[in-house]
């Protein structure tokens, strides 16, 4: 039995070095008031979503945490976590590319020596 739902709010792609924004969105579709905590990695390395939350039957919970993009390609993966005698129960991943930086192109564009004398 599935207790919860999680949907994933993220940019698909992001910039090396900047700080991408997660939301995990967390549903409880039980018939009773539920105690739900996010948990969540980015290729392994662990998300801080911070404390749990008490939802209600039918009520969404929002839950945030963030990283530094790194210089490849990530998968977030974020799991609805209600405790030991149930651990991870609905589980969900985003992908996040890699943004190419635009190189620009040089201030000077067709500057060449048309003389040259030697002194």
């Amino acid at each position: 039995m599935t207790y919860t739902t999680v949907v994933i709010v993220a940019p698909s792609s992001a910039k090396a070095g900047y700080v991408v924004v997660v939301e995990a969105k967390i549903t409880n579709i039980y018939t009773s008031t539920l105690v739900v905590y996010a948990r969540g990695t980015v290729d392994g390395t662990t998300l801080d979503f911070g404390v749990g939350q008490i939802l209600d039957p039918g009520e969404t919970g929002s839950f945030y945490a963030s990283f530094t993009m790194p210089n490849r390609d990530v998968i977030v993966s974020v799991g609805s976590w209600m405790g030991a005698a149930i651990g991870i129960d609905a589980t969900a991943e985003k992908a996040i590319t890699l943004e190419e930086v635009a190189v620009p192109e040089p201030e000077f564009q067709g500057f060449q020596f048309t003389e040259y004398v030697r002194r």
